[in-house]
């Protein structure tokens, strides 16, 4: 037996799980910029046959 739970069980509240804004990305623009432009980096690596490494600062 499975149980279905509706939308209108749990109102939406967007404040209620958000994070503090710290660093460079504010806004879902800044994070869909930075995406946008690690695409770039991603797709030139991959094109000159290098690879990509992620280091936390």
């Amino acid at each position: 037996m499975t149980s279905t739970v509706r939308a209108s069980s749990f109102p939406y509240v967007p404040e209620r799980h958000a994070a503090v804004p710290v660093g460079w990305i504010h806004d879902f623009d800044s994070f869909a910029t930075f995406v946008s432009e690690w695409g770039d980096v991603l797709a030139q690596a991959t094109h000159r046959g290098w690879g990509v490494i992620g280091l936390r600062c």
